[in-house]
Parts: structure tokens; sequence; C-alpha cells
């Protein structure tokens, strides 16, 4: 069952033709087709699977999932998008979003922005203790307007990215991610890459907390933290695990930034790519290559995140 709760108070109840997951699935994409800003889709348990599409929500439209609820879809990320696109300061909360093989190109997402396929911009967003289950990627932003995404509480299974937020040159997107449990497990449909959490570009992406395992990704990328291009990533507090000798972190590009404080796990300290700036502050050994020479560099105000963690002088 999924209902419709307007905002004057209203629900409106959309119940499946059969006891079907596609059937169900119908039911859901016309609740959502139907929510208009401010209103809230609230959907029941079970499998509800919407084909190659994809759910779009309005501007503040939110949805509300329980635990046992699980949207399934074979929409293409280059073609079709995102499984979710949100609106503006949309919350997604609660079940899990789970990508089907079948997507033409290979590439698959199950909520993100994506301006190949005609997207606009969207900041304000949260995403509270939904599970996505990807092949490729999981969480997606690729836009060259800035983005704002808020992740809480989530868990991410994919074989490539499990969150990546790009852009080319303009798009300075900002992605906070708390306590998440990430799960990286190749090889991919693109061979070869691994990667927990990724930045490109303008993009600035911060992990407070939470458990990042890569591996089987293969020679080219097996990292639990990664930059591309001129991208910033920042973690405090996270348990980052690789397999065999593949380091934790890697920077593929000399203008790329990864801070890491008082993150711990297995795997080699050290980017796996000699460019770019690794910085280890407090609970790892000082190591900053090539251009940063101490940590001093980095000045704790206070609305510094870095605080949450402690340790940093």
């Amino acid at each position: 069952l999924v209902v419709l709760r307007k905002d004057t108070g209203i629900s409106n109840y959309y119940s499946p033709t059969a006891d079907t997951d596609a059937a169900r699935g119908t039911s859901l994409r016309a609740a959502v087709a139907a929510a208009a800003t401010g209103e809230t889709v609230y959907v029941g348990p079970g499998t509800y699977a919407i084909g190659g599409n994809r759910l779009a929500l309005a501007t503040s439209a939110n949805l509300w999932m329980d635990p046992g609820t699980v949207i399934t879809s074979t929409a293409d990320l280059l073609t079709d998008g995102c499984i979710i696109y949100p609106g503006n300061n949309s919350i997604i909360q609660g079940g899990t979003v789970q990508v089907i093989a079948g997507s033409s190109s290979g590439y698959a997402g199950c909520i993100g922005v994506v301006s190949d396929v005609g997207d606009s911009a969207r900041t304000g967003v949260q995403v509270i203790g939904t599970t996505m289950i990807g092949d490729t990627d999981c969480f997606y932003i690729e836009h060259d307007t800035a983005c704002s995404f808020v992740l809480r509480d989530c868990v991410c299974q994919s074989k490539w990215d499990a969150v990546i937020a790009s852009a080319s040159t303009t798009g300075a997107h900002t992605v906070d991610v708390y306590n998440p449990r990430i799960v990286i497990a190749g090889p991919s449909s693109i061979p070869g890459i691994s990667r927990g959490v990724s930045s490109d570009h303008q993009a600035v992406v911060r992990v407070f907390g939470g458990t990042i395992s890569a591996s089987d990704g293969g020679t080219t990328y097996t990292a639990a933290l990664a930059t591309i291009n001129s991208g910033t990533l920042e973690a405090y507090g996270v348990k980052c695990f690789v397999s065999s000798s593949n380091p934790k972190y890697d920077v593929n590009n000399v203008s790329g930034t990864i801070r890491v404080v008082n993150c711990s796990g297995t795997g080699a300290n050290g980017a796996l790519t000699t460019n770019g700036v690794v910085t280890y502050l407090s609970g790892e050994a000082l190591s900053i290559v090539p251009t940063k020479t101490t940590s001093s560099s980095y000045t704790i105000g206070t609305t510094d995140p870095r605080e949450l963690y402690g340790g940093v002088i």
C-alpha cells in the first residue's frame, strides 16, 4: 500500500491492482507523480518493481519507506538517470533502493542527479537510513551546477563507487555523509575500479564516522577514499578496510586533496598514485605529499566539523 499525505492533511491511497511486484511499482509511480510540493509519499513493506523507470520527486516532496520496502529498477544511468531523482529539499528515508541488472550501458545508480539526462541541480536534500544496492553506483551526482546533499546512516553495497560527486569545472557540490556502512566488492561492469567514496573536480565530500570496505577492484583503483581531478575529500573517524596491499586512499590528480582525521582500518597508508595531497592528522602517522608541510595549515574554528572527532592541532 502507498499513501500520499497531502499538505491539507488529506491522505490519498494507492493500492496495487494485484499482489505482484510490478503492480506495486505502478501504484508507487502514480503516487510519486501526484505528490506536489511539501507532500509526502509513505510506502509500505513489499517489493515495488518500476521496470526501467525512475521516481522524480517535486520540490520539498518526500519519500518515506518502511524498513521492508524494496524499490527495484533497471533504469540506465546514462539515459534514464538514477532510480530516485529528488526535488530540492526532499527527504528520502528508510527502505531499500536496488539496481536490477539490465541497463544498456552497464551504468546504474540508486539516488542522485545526472545532468546528461536533463536533470536540474538539487540542493538541501537529505537521505536518511536508506539502503542502496547498485552494480556501478549507489549515490551519484554528475552536474555542473552546485548540488548539496546530506546522507545519514545509509548502507551502500556496490561494485564501483558507493558515493560519488562529480562536476567538470563549476559544480562546487557539497556532500556530507554521516555514519555510512559501505561495502564495495568488485569487479563491476567496468573492471578494475573499486572505490568507496569519490570526489571529482570541484566537489567537496566529507565523511563522518562509519565504515568503508573496498575489495576486488583490480589493479586500476581499489581504495576506500578517492579524489579524481581537483576533488576534495575529508574523512573524520572513518574505519577504512581495503583488500590485499592496496592503500586506503587515492589521489588521482595533482590538484586533488584528501584529509584524514582519526581514521583507522586495514590496508596501506598513502596514495595509490603519487599526485595530489594526502594529509594524515592525529590518529595516523603524519604524512603529507607533496605541497603541505605542516598540519598547522588547517585552523580549527568553532564551526569546523573536524572538532567532532578532536585530536587535531
